[in-house]
């Protein structure tokens, strides 16, 4: 009631501001740090404001080559520590085998002298 004895009416407009949500994925090589992380915070109309994390799990990636040597040297196994596109350990295994076929034998003539060399001519 008024203050003169007369009805009023007070109009209130509600208007109903729904929750900011953002969803975010990322990945990781750390299988502890996958799984689904949220966050809630006020946004800047005094509403809460969500923030969904979902980090997959990506696994390493190992890259295996193999080659052939002549050199017993160069033969075994030989592993690269490299770092992949998302941050993670990658590594690069090279196996190296002996390769025989790939030696070149080159044979040596050797030029003979009658009586060993141990004659008085020219020609021995």
């Amino acid at each position: 009631m008024a203050a003169n004895g007369c009805d009023s009416v007070v109009q209130v407009n509600l208007e109903f501001l729904l929750p900011s949500e953002t969803y975010i994925s990322s990945t990781n090589c750390n299988p502890a740090s996958v799984g689904v992380d949220t966050v809630i915070l006020t946004n800047a109309v005094g509403c809460d404001s969500v923030v969904i994390t979902t980090t997959t799990f990506v696994p390493l990636n190992p890259t295996f080559l193999t080659a052939t040597s002549c050199n017993p040297n160069f033969v075994g196994i030989d592993t690269v520590h490299l770092i992949n596109q998302f941050g993670c350990d990658s590594f690069v295994i090279t196996t190296t085998t002996f390769d025989a076929s790939a030696i070149s034998v080159t044979p040596l003539f050797a030029k003979l002298r009658p009586c060993g060399g141990r004659c008085g001519h020219a020609r021995c």
